[in-house]
């Protein structure tokens, strides 16, 4: 059996009384990418945090590489992640930025660096050298994903990380996704609303709605589901919809 990078066992948070997770259970294995699909306000970014250690549950555990809750700091450190919004120097580059980070990290050099930034298309030929706090928002998400992978995590953690790029730029994030799962064993947590961004790159799926996972299935056994001639998002999406009809709460 492949080794768990993270599992998950009755995480209930609340906010002011209200249920935001409700006896969440999951197991992330090595080598796939799970897809965590749900509306705005489903819970997903409140999974995320919990995971990241920017909250704390009432209730359940959570264990990355073996190590629970209660002594999650080093085990972290085999993390990547995107969680809330993207933090960076603005007054800085990207390049500048990222050997910023890798300091941080400890073991990343210039060529790992310039080969993160040439996956993403963020290059100073793109950017044009510019601060960061001068470029689009879209190369500031992108410099927030090549912050997360830039120290070959073995667990990567991407709430929402296709939100504000255009169709190219979500294929550069989902290719440099493949490229680092053929280097190493890496599992990958990506969250996102719309099941279209989500589907070409996860060999598993979770549904989440109100805070509860209503549905799990993998890649094999949505592909059995949908429609042969199915291509367009919006066919992706009225597919989805109606595959969590009859679940959600």
């Amino acid at each position: 059996m492949s080794e768990a990078a993270l599992i998950i066992t009755d995480l209930t948070k609340k906010y002011s009384g209200c249920t935001a997770l409700d006896r969440v259970n999951l197991r992330l294995v090595e080598k796939h990418v799970y897809a965590l699909v749900g509306d705005m306000g489903s819970g997903k970014t409140t999974l995320f945090r919990c995971i990241a250690g920017l909250c704390k549950p009432e209730q359940g555990k959570i264990e990355i590489f073996g190590s629970s809750y209660k002594d999650l700091t080093l085990a972290r450190r085999e993390v990547g992640m995107l969680v809330d919004q993207p933090v960076y120097y603005g007054d800085l580059s990207v390049y500048n930025n990222l050997k910023m980070q890798a300091r941080v990290i400890g073991g990343v050099d210039k060529a790992r660096i310039k080969k993160v930034m040439k996956a993403l298309k963020i290059t100073p030929r793109d950017t044009g050298n510019r601060t960061v706090g001068g470029c689009p928002a879209g190369i500031k998400l992108s410099l927030a994903i090549a912050t997360a992978v830039l120290g070959a995590p073995r667990l990567l953690l991407l709430d929402e990380p296709f939100n504000g790029l255009d169709s190219d730029g979500s294929e550069l994030v989902r290719n440099m996704i493949s490229q680092e799962m053929s280097e190493r064993s890496m599992s990958v947590l990506l969250s996102s609303q719309f099941f279209s961004e989500l589907y070409p790159i996860a060999t598993d799926f979770i549904f989440i709605d109100k805070g509860k996972i209503i549905m799990t299935k993998t890649k094999g056994e949505i592909d059995e589901l949908l429609p042969k001639d199915i291509s367009k998002p919006s066919e992706f999406e009225a597919f989805y919809k109606e595959l969590v009809k009859e679940v959600k709460i």
